[in-house]
């Protein structure tokens, strides 16, 4: 999967704060086949769960967007060992209102998820996200 060169400018979606976002029972992940809905659907611009292919999230510029969770959501399960590449885009004047506000990546260990980890840790699980550049964002 290759994500390049590509714009995303003023997509959000209709929370002015996060009060708004909570008492919004109508906005409840309504996939109700499974049950009663009690928390909210996880909005994101962009959201890919990892199996085989290679990522690459290269050159694009993500300004005055806004989601739930961050920007860009990635999951992966430790039985992949896809490489996932974020490297040269610009995050400018974007929020989000829980999670991350530019990119939400979760790994999963032996131990579980995880979405505390450091640089070498990254490195060890093939992940790279480097020379983006990151201004005014909130979240």
């Amino acid at each position: 999967v290759v994500l390049k060169g590509n714009t995303f400018s003023g997509l959000t979606f209709k929370y002015a704060n996060c009060e708004e976002v909570y008492n919004q029972p109508s906005d409840l992940d309504s996939a109700n086949i499974w049950g009663t809905a009690s928390v909210l659907q996880a909005k994101t611009l962009i959201y890919i769960n990892v199996r085989t292919s290679e990522i690459e999230i290269h050159g694009n510029s993500f300004s005055n967007c806004n989601s739930l969770l961050g920007l860009i959501y990635l999951q992966r399960s430790s039985a992949y060992t896809s490489q996932i590449l974020i490297h040269e885009n610009t995050f400018t004047q974007n929020s989000a209102i829980t999670g991350a506000n530019a990119i939400k990546l979760y790994l999963f260990t032996s131990v579980g998820y995880t979405d505390s980890f450091d640089v070498t840790d990254m490195v060890c699980a093939g992940v790279q996200i480097s020379s983006n550049t990151f201004t005014r964002n909130i979240g």
